[in-house]
C-alpha cells in the first residue's frame, strides 16, 4: 500500500488483527441440492452457480453450526437501482421482490 501511496507524508498501518474467512461450503451435498431445487422452482431463469462474497456476512455466525453447508444467498432478482441501493441511504426492495423472498422461503421449508 505504501508503494502505492508513494508519499511518504501518508501513514499507513494496520488497525487490527483480520478475520480468517468463513468456511467455503460445498455442492456435492443434500443441502445445496435443495437450494439449487429452490431457487430453480421460484426463478426458473436463474442460473445457479456458486460464486465468491468479497464482504463479511453473517455467515460467520452460523458457520460453526454448519460449516460444510452454510450458504450466502438473498432469494431476490435486482435492478440496478436496487443493487446501488444496497448498503446505503434509503436501501429497499420492491414490493414485488419482497413478496418473491417469502416465496422463496416458503418454498424452501417445504423441500426441507
Amino acid at each position: 500500500m505504501k508503494e502505492l501511496i508513494s508519499d511518504p507524508e501518508i501513514k499507513v498501518s494496520a488497525l487490527g488483527e483480520g478475520r480468517a474467512a468463513s468456511p467455503v461450503s460445498g455442492t456435492d451435498n443434500a443441502a445445496f441440492q435443495t437450494l439449487h431445487r429452490t431457487i430453480k422452482s421460484v426463478f426458473p431463469q436463474a442460473l445457479v452457480a456458486p460464486y465468491v462474497v468479497v464482504g463479511a456476512t453473517d455467515a460467520r455466525a452460523y458457520a460453526a453450526l454448519c460449516p460444510q453447508a452454510t450458504y450466502r444467498f438473498m432469494p431476490v432478482l435486482m435492478d440496478q437501482a436496487a443493487i446501488e441501493s444496497l448498503h446505503g441511504t434509503n436501501e429497499r426492495l420492491r414490493p414485488a421482490a419482497y413478496q418473491q423472498v417469502v416465496r422463496f422461503y416458503a418454498a424452501l421449508i417445504r423441500n426441507i
